[in-house]
């Protein structure tokens, strides 16, 4: 099954995003996660949580696993997170790659699932 490369990539995207649901720290109700897709029926991410931290402040979490063989698109990243800036005020998108890449800018960051795991 794992010779399959969208096995692997839909087996990669279902961790990533389940682990939102049980993330150490904090706990994110069912009921508060989903994802976004536009009006042009584009999904922008995978999974997207919110919940308020201890300060009554509601955090956004817009969360895009990437598995590739490749080096991630740094330009659909940039044109999602825009959209996700623009759209939904949303400040950053997370990306999860199967790559050893750790990249944080303004409007994304690229974390290797390592990480993130471990972090989130």
């Amino acid at each position: 099954m794992l010779s399959d490369e969208r096995v692997r990539e839909h087996l990669f995207e279902a961790v990533i995003i389940s682990h939102l649901r049980y993330m150490p720290l904090i706990r994110i109700a069912p009921e508060n996660m989903g994802y976004i897709i536009t009006k042009d029926e584009e999904e922008l991410v995978d999974g997207f949580a919110w919940y308020l931290d201890r300060s009554n402040r509601l955090v956004l979490l817009a969360v895009e696993a990437k598995y590739t063989q490749k080096d991630v698109d740094i330009r659909e990243i940039k044109r999602k997170a825009r959209i996700l800036k623009e759209d939904f005020h949303i400040k950053r998108l997370i990306v999860t790659t199967n790559h050893k890449t750790l990249e944080i800018e303004e409007d994304y960051a690229i974390i290797p699932a390592e990480i993130f795991l471990l972090l989130m």
